[in-house]
């Protein structure tokens, strides 16, 4: 479990120093506003710090702040270490808390997905193309386990079952595939959705599955992929609803919460039926960017619209703006510490998310 530290004001006064000092100057590279990548909250949302540096040269500070975030993976144990998924340039990970990062053997293009075994997290899968790799080794030397035969295909994400990490799924865009030896043999599953975005399982049924498709619907299925049931009419009767620029899923109770173009939506049962979250802004005017609800305490919300960050601990019927993530990038990604709900993570990118 992390804990608030006393030197964290010191870290803060270090940190916004390399923000500043990375702002002047342009890493081989002219990207605009390269005061992105992670920040973290200690305190539920009410003061945040950047954690962006990977290291310090005679030119100056590299950091990740020039680049978009595409997910962020926490170690399923150790909360120290997490891995930064970028959208085009590779992956980056941290085994400080974010203090540093290193750029890892996945060091350029586009990863789409990263998994870890639960009970072995040694042991990675990543997605890239139309291709999944394997690494063994904690991501020293990665094999190729799957090729996509179909051209243009991409595989959008990958999900291991929590009980019995044997059993891995990733969605293609066209179809979903499982493996029940660790990746070695994979099948087809059946699918009649349209393209597949996001792949999540249930922690206290691994046989359910929910998948959000290219027209913003979700699907599920309670037999472990062999068939699946469109939910999509739920979100239809939500204006703007099915543009969804991020979905907070709690495994544990199956609670899916999304930023949409209609507002913050909530879903107890399975994303079958939706409930509006009430905000101080009217629906369907603005897209919400990134929402999140503290998987230990329910009436404890927070959502952004750029880069503002707003607070409910009453479920809705009052709010508070509090400070905003020091970066002119977008939030475009909110995370709940795993280890400890009190601490938030974000990320950003150059342009506002306006869906999945």
């Amino acid at each position: 479990m992390l804990h608030f530290h006393s030197n964290l004001f010191v870290r803060s006064i270090v940190t916004t120093a390399v923000v500043l000092l990375v702002s002047a100057c342009t890493l081989g590279q002219r990207t605009p506003a390269p005061n992105g990548g992670v920040f973290v909250s200690y305190n539920a949302g009410e003061t945040w710090e950047a954690k962006t540096l990977v290291q310090v040269t005679e030119k100056g500070a590299v950091t990740i702040g020039p680049y978009d975030m595409g997910s962020l993976i926490f170690h399923p144990t150790d909360p120290q270490i997490m891995y930064f998924i970028t959208t085009q340039n590779g992956v980056y990970r941290t085994v400080t808390g974010g203090d540093q990062w290193e750029l890892t053997t996945l060091s350029t293009g586009a990863i789409t997905s990263l998994a870890l075994d639960p009970l072995n997290p040694g042991i990675v899968y990543a997605a890239q193309g139309g291709t999944i790799l394997k690494s063994v080794d904690s991501m020293a030397t990665w094999s190729t386990i799957y090729v996509e035969a179909r051209p243009l295909q991409t595989i959008m994400s990958i999900a291991i079952d929590p009980s019995d990490p044997s059993k891995i799924y990733a969605a293609t865009q066209q179809f979903i595939i499982k493996s029940q030896d660790f990746g070695t043999t994979w099948s087809f599953l059946e699918w009649k959705g349209t393209q597949a975005r996001k792949l999540w399982i249930s922690s206290k049924n691994p046989n359910i599955l929910y998948v959000l498709a290219s027209n913003y619907g979700f699907y599920k299925s309670s037999d472990g992929g062999n068939s699946w049931q469109d939910l999509s009419s739920g979100l239809a009767l939500f204006q703007r609803s099915q543009s969804i620029s991020w979905v907070d899923f709690n495994p544990q109770t199956e609670r899916f919460t999304i930023a949409t173009g209609y507002g913050i939506l909530t879903s107890t049962d399975g994303a079958t039926s939706w409930q509006q979250i009430d905000t101080l802004i009217p629906s369907a005017t603005i897209q919400i960017q990134a929402v999140v609800i503290n998987p230990d305490n329910d009436r404890e919300i927070i959502f952004s619209i750029n880069n503002v960050i707003h607070k409910t601990v009453d479920g809705g019927k009052t709010w508070k703006t509090l400070a905003a993530v020091p970066t002119s990038r977008f939030i475009s990604h909110m995370y709940h510490s795993q280890h400890d709900s009190s601490i938030l993570y974000v990320g950003t990118r150059l342009s506002s998310p306006t869906a999945l």
